[in-house]
């Protein structure tokens, strides 16, 4: 889609359409939605590139509704209860190819007030939740002595975090808030529930993000603008960046999820900042159909 091209000149970053991971009618009609309304090219870039980066690049697989007991390495026990049935959706961070309950639930966030809207898209938000239900205690870590046991050639590593478990929870909440569905409640995510976790830190990392959660829980006008900027000159490949060394400024880990997650609140909230004409955007009204 031809746009105009802002002073940063920031690239094109999407894969091509055969190549992107997960696709979704509405994902695209909120890209344009959005980005029609921008003032900024600039800005309009980055949302094009950072919103669908979750399902254009790091959904390493899903299934709709498969068995897969080939991955069920506690076969028999009480725990095992319907592991691995139904829909699955295993999320990569996107710099790992390795999937943390953290990072995953917080890539996904975006699209859960979409999920009534694309029954496809409401299905792989369900088999990330039930791939989280499977796969935890699992996250990451340094932990030898860890209880339960991990199976160490499914987990890529195994630190508890505290916040890791509230971002298990938070997943199952947005889908219950935005669909009305519990179904993804069950015994095995009932048992997931057990895992007691704990946080990580980088002191050599400068964080873009915080800027971006600064924007998010501020109302001055001229403070959001001014993290805005700041963002953008960290955005050099046109994608976020969720901590940057301080070293070395192309050591860094990904954050496109938030970006987008903070155009959408703008545009919500404060569209007059980001849109060209200040009307508010709740997102696709479910009126809209999906097209032929």
């Amino acid at each position: 889609m031809a746009r105009l091209e802002g002073d940063r000149r920031l690239p094109y970053q999407r894969p091509s359409e055969e190549c992107r991971t997960f696709r979704s009618w509405v994902i695209e009609k909120v890209i344009e939605d959005v980005t029609s309304r921008m003032s900024d090219p600039d800005l309009a870039r980055l949302f094009e590139n950072t919103f669908p980066s979750t399902t254009d690049t790091t959904i390493k697989f899903h299934i709709d509704d498969k068995w897969l007991g080939v991955m069920d390495v506690e076969a028999g026990m009480p725990q095992s209860e319907g592991k691995w049935q139904g829909p699955h959706t295993f999320v990569i961070t996107g710099d790992i190819n390795a999937e943390w309950l953290r990072d995953s639930t917080n890539q996904l966030a975006l699209y859960h007030p979409l999920a009534n809207l694309d029954p496809s898209l409401r299905t792989m938000l369900l088999g990330a939740i039930n791939t989280q239900s499977d796969l935890t205690p699992t996250s990451n870590g340094q932990d030898d002595t860890v209880h339960p046991a991990y199976e160490p050639s499914f987990v890529f590593e195994c630190k508890y975090e505290l916040d890791s478990l509230a971002h298990f929870l938070a997943l199952g909440n947005r889908f219950y808030e935005n669909t009305g569905s519990a179904e993804f409640v069950n015994p095995r995510w009932v048992v997931a529930l057990e895992t007691i976790l704990r946080p990580h830190i980088g002191v050599n990392n400068a964080w873009p993000m915080s800027l971006l959660i600064q924007a998010q829980t501020s109302e001055d006008d001229e403070e959001i603008e001014g993290c805005l900027q700041l963002v953008l000159q960290s955005a050099r490949l046109g994608l976020m960046h969720e901590s940057v060394d301080v070293n070395h400024i192309a050591s860094y880990t990904r954050c496109n999820g938030v970006f987008a997650a903070t155009i959408l609140d703008l545009a919500r909230r404060k569209p007059h900042i980001i849109f060209t004409h200040p009307t508010r955007y709740d997102g696709p009204t479910p009126t809209y159909q999906t097209p032929s």
